[in-house]
């Protein structure tokens, strides 16, 4: 399954990359479990676009409802909609910006340990 992965590079400017999260081969071919050491939930009218600004942790975002833009440093957009989920992982540096393009947007963010290595998740 893709994973979208907003991240810190060298140039101390945020990115995405695609990581690939293994699916385990049984009936509905679900991950290995991750362990997540807290989660919220997120509910904001559609806002005009935020400054920059950094992930507060490392965690796992899944968009409940509305649409998400999300800016990096190098200048990429992407949109995240109903359904869609990425990793908030630039702790650092630049950071991003979000804009709510679709609201009022409904989030779930799910904590992660700061010990979980995504580079496993890496395909190249």
């Amino acid at each position: 399954m893709k994973l979208p992965r907003i991240y810190v590079g060298d140039d101390n400017k945020s990115h995405f990359e695609e990581l690939d999260l293994p699916m385990l081969p049984d009936r509905r071919a679900t991950s290995e479990w991750l362990t997540g050491a807290a989660m919220a939930f997120g509910e904001s009218p559609a806002l005009p676009p935020q400054a920059w600004h950094h992930a507060p942790r490392r965690q796992l975002v899944a968009v409940l409802s509305g649409a998400l833009e999300i800016e990096v440093g190098d200048g990429s957009k992407r949109r995240f909609g109903t359904g869609d989920f990425f990793l908030a992982d630039d702790l650092a540096g630049q950071g991003h910006r979000t804009n709510d393009v679709e609201g009022p947007v409904r989030l779930l963010y799910v904590e992660l340990p700061p010990d979980l290595d995504p580079a496993q998740w890496r395909t190249a």
